[in-house]
């Protein structure tokens, strides 16, 4: 994955956690749909940051995180 493509998506999903906010304080979304989707959102929104911040400017690679 490359640098550009993770911070893509982590901006993404992080704003979408963030937007998802206001239809929950006004009433729109049930408090279980807004945990369901802040439970999907937050590991996806944390990995691709972890690839941003692990993967390199050259070639494609699979950067290394962790155990």
């Amino acid at each position: 994955m490359k640098k550009k493509d993770a911070r893509i998506i982590a901006a993404l999903t992080g704003v979408l956690m963030g937007v998802l906010y206001f239809p929950y304080v006004a009433g729109l979304i049930t408090f279980w749909t807004y945990g369901a989707l802040l439970v999907i959102g937050a590991p996806v929104f944390f990995l691709a940051a972890g690839f941003a911040m692990m993967a390199g400017e050259g070639e494609e690679d699979d950067p290394f995180i962790g155990y």
